[in-house]
C-alpha cells in the first residue's frame, strides 16, 4: 500500500540522539488508513549515522535512507521532500521522540481536509530544564509549551 504520510527527519553526527529518536518512532501507531513511510536524510555525517541509518527496520513503517553531500538543513529537507510519496509531510527533528499517537493527531486533520498545515508543541527534555529558564530561553530549543494556543510553526513538530 502507497504511503499516505511521510515522516522526515534531517540529522548530521547525532548517532546517540538518532537512535532515541528511531526507539520513539518504531513505537508510533500508525493509523490503519494512513501508511506511512520514513525518510531519513543524512547530511553528510562523520560519525556512526549513516550506519544507524542503513540498519534502522521499522515493523511500523517502511525506511527510506538519502544521504545529502551539501551540508545545511534546507538541503537536506529538500532532498526528503522531493523524495516523500505521502499525501502528508510530517517533520520531526533527530532528537526529539513524538508520543505514540503522534501521527494521528498531527495528520487526520490534514488527511481529512479540516486543515493544510499542522504545527504541534514540543516540551523541553526534562534533563535540559533549568529554573532560571524563561519562555523566551526555552523558544531557542523550539520548546514552545509555554506559547499558549497560538504559535508559529516548528520544525520539529509540524505537518503540511
Amino acid at each position: 500500500m502507497r504511503p499516505v504520510i511521510s515522516i522526515i527527519i534531517c540529522t548530521r553526527n547525532r548517532a546517540a540522539s538518532l537512535r532515541q529518536t528511531l526507539g520513539a518512532i518504531s513505537r508510533l501507531e500508525v493509523p490503519a488508513d494512513m501508511p506511512t513511510e520514513l525518510i531519513l536524510v543524512d547530511n553528510d555525517s562523520e560519525d556512526e549515522t549513516p550506519t544507524i541509518i542503513r540498519n534502522c527496520r521499522l515493523a511500523n513503517m517502511d525506511v527510506k535512507y538519502l544521504r545529502e553531500i551539501r551540508l545545511g538543513k534546507s538541503w537536506a529537507y529538500n532532498k526528503g521532500i522531493k523524495a516523500a510519496i505521502g499525501d502528508a509531510l510530517l517533520f520531526t527533528d533527530d532528537d526529539v521522540h513524538p508520543s505514540s499517537q503522534w501521527i494521528e493527531s498531527m495528520c487526520r486533520p490534514i488527511i481529512s481536509g479540516a486543515a493544510e498545515i499542522v504545527s504541534g508543541k514540543v516540551r523541553i527534555a526534562p534533563h535540559l530544564e533549568r529554573q532560571w529558564m524563561t519562555p523566551m530561553h526555552k523558544n531557542y530549543f523550539s520548546a514552545v509549551e509555554d506559547w499558549g494556543t497560538s504559535f508559529g510553526l516548528v520544525g520539529a513538530n509540524m505537518a503540511f
